[in-house]
C-alpha cells in the first residue's frame, strides 16, 4: 500500500520534469540549426556641407558709428537797441526758412531818426567852426607876418582853436555815424541763410538789448559728430589736426548716414572734414565730424526727407582698401582662427588663416586661403582631419548691406566655434 502511494508521487512530480527537460532540448536545437540570414554590406554615406568658392579681391574697410545731428552754426537773435517792435518777417516762426540779409524784426525807428537829424545838425554846426577857426587861423598868419617880429606862438596863430575845431568834427561825424548805426540796427537781419529753431518775441512786444527774440542756425550744412574706438583707427585715414597744417585726407574720406524716417530708411552723402583734437576720457574714442551739404534742399526725383537737426543717424566711413582678401561669412570662421577647407578628394583640411578683421556678418582673410578653394560653411559637431564629404556649392555671402565697393567687418575678435 504504500508502495503504490510513493510510485504515484514519483510520477507525478517526475513526468512534468521530464517533458520540461524534451522541451528546452527541441528549442535549443530550432535555435542552433536554424537557417541564418546572409549579411549586406552597409554603405555609409559622406556627410554633406555646403562650401563656397574663395576670391581674392579688393577689399574697402568700412568704420561705422552713429551720431546727432547738429547746426554748422547757430545762434541767439538780440538785438542791441531798444524799442516797439513794429514788424515781423512772416518767415519768422519754428521752422521758418530765410536767406542772407532778410530783415526778421524791425523796431520803431523813430527815436533813432530823430537821433540821425540832431547829430547831423551838430557835425553841421562843427564843420562851420572848423572852417571859421581856419579863416581867423589864416588871418593870424597874415597879419602877424605884415606886422610881427620874431616867431609867433601857436595861441597866436590860433593853432590850438584850430585843433579844437577839428576835434569837434571828429567828434560829431562819430556821432551822426553811431546814431546812422543804430538806425540800422533797428531792422535786425539775418546774418546767413538759415532757418529758425524757436521764436521768442512777437509784434507789440517792448524789447531791450539782451532780449532773446529769436534762436537761429544755418543751413547750408550740418555736421556729424561721430565716435571712433582706437581699434578702427588702423583701418581708415582720418584728418588729424596739427598745428599749422590743416587735414590733407579730408577731402577723400567719404562718409554715409543712415536715417530712418518715416517707416523708411534713407541715406545722405557727406564728408569728414576733421577730427576733434581730444580723445575723451571715458571712453576712450576720437571724434571726427562730417558735414553734409544743403541738408534741407531736396534731392532730384526722390521723396528723401530733409536731414534734420537733432536726427539720430548711423555711419559709414569709407576706410582703406586691402588689394587682395578672401571676404566670407561670419560662421565660416572656426576656433583658433581656422578654416575648414573641402579638397580635390573631398576630405576636409583644417587651415589657420590670418584674420585681418570680422563682424556678426563677415570675417576678411589675409592669408591661408587662396582663390579656388572651397570653404566649408556647415557646422558640423564632430570634425577630423581628412574625413571625406559630399561638397554642395553655394554662393552665401555676408547678408549686411554696405554703401561701398566691398563689406565692412569690424575689429572684434573672433569667437569660438567647434573643436577641429
Amino acid at each position: 500500500m504504500e508502495e503504490t502511494s510513493f510510485m504515484k508521487m514519483y510520477y507525478r512530480i517526475s513526468l512534468p520534469l521530464v517533458i520540461i527537460a524534451f522541451a528546452a532540448l527541441g528549442t535549443f536545437n530550432l535555435i542552433e540549426f536554424r537557417d541564418k540570414p546572409e549579411k549586406e554590406a552597409r554603405n555609409v554615406l559622406p556627410t554633406v556641407v555646403d562650401v563656397m568658392r574663395a576670391v581674392k579681391r579688393p577689399v574697402t574697410f568700412t568704420v561705422k558709428s552713429q551720431g546727432t545731428v547738429t547746426a554748422r552754426t547757430e545762434t541767439d537773435l538780440i538785438p542791441q537797441v531798444s524799442g516797439k517792435i513794429t514788424a515781423i518777417s512772416p518767415s519768422l516762426y519754428a521752422g521758418g526758412f530765410f536767406d542772407e540779409g532778410d530783415v526778421l524784426v524791425e523796431i520803431d525807428p523813430s527815436d533813432y531818426e530823430v537821433a540821425v537829424v540832431r547829430a547831423d545838425s551838430l557835425l553841421a554846426k562843427a564843420q562851420l567852426n572848423l572852417s571859421q577857426e581856419i579863416a581867423q587861423s589864416e588871418q593870424a598868419r597874415r597879419d602877424w607876418e605884415n606886422l610881427g617880429e620874431g616867431e609867433a606862438t601857436a595861441l597866436m596863430m590860433r593853432k590850438p582853436q584850430l585843433i579844437d575845431a577839428e576835434i569837434g568834427v571828429k567828434s560829431a561825424e562819430a556821432d551822426l555815424e553811431k546814431a546812422r548805426r543804430d538806425l540800422e540796427r533797428t531792422r535786425i537781419r539775418a546774418p546767413y541763410a538759415g532757418m529758425v529753431k524757436e521764436k521768442f518775441a512777437d509784434l507789440g512786444q517792448f524789447v531791450s538789448p539782451g532780449t532773446m527774440l529769436a534762436n537761429i542756425f544755418a543751413i547750408n550744412y550740418v555736421e556729424v559728430r561721430l565716435p571712433i574706438p582706437s581699434n578702427d583707427l588702423s583701418f581708415v585715414d582720418l584728418p588729424y589736426a596739427y598745428q599749422g597744417r590743416s587735414g590733407e585726407k579730408a577731402a577723400s574720406l567719404d562718409v554715409f548716414l543712415h536715417a530712418d524716417f518715416g517707416g523708411s530708411k534713407h541715406t545722405w552723402r557727406g564728408h569728414i572734414v576733421r577730427t576733434e583734437g581730444t580723445v575723451d576720457p571715458r571712453s576712450r574714442v576720437i571724434y571726427a565730424v562730417a558735414q553734409v551739404q544743403d541738408p534741407y534742399r531736396p534731392a532730384p526725383g526722390s521723396d528723401r526727407p530733409p536731414l534734420q537737426i537733432g536726427m539720430y543717424v548711423e555711419a559709414e566711413i569709407k576706410g582703406k582698401t586691402i588689394e587682395e582678401a578672401v571676404l566670407l561669412p561670419r560662421h565660416a570662421l572656426r576656433q583658433n582662427n581656422r578654416v575648414l577647407v573641402v579638397d580635390g578628394s573631398n576630405k576636409l583640411e583644417a587651415r589657420n588663416v590670418e584674420v585681418i578683421r570680422t563682424d556678426t556678418e563677415s570675417v576678411i582673410i589675409g592669408a591661408g586661403i587662396e582663390t579656388g578653394d572651397n570653404v566649408c560653411l556647415t557646422a558640423l559637431e564632430f570634425v577630423v582631419d581628412g574625413m571625406k564629404v559630399t561638397a554642395q556649392m553655394t554662393e552665401e555671402l555676408p547678408t549686411e548691406k554696405s554703401s561701398f565697393d566691398e563689406k565692412m567687418v569690424s575689429a572684434d575678435k573672433p569667437d569660438g566655434g567647434e573643436e577641429i
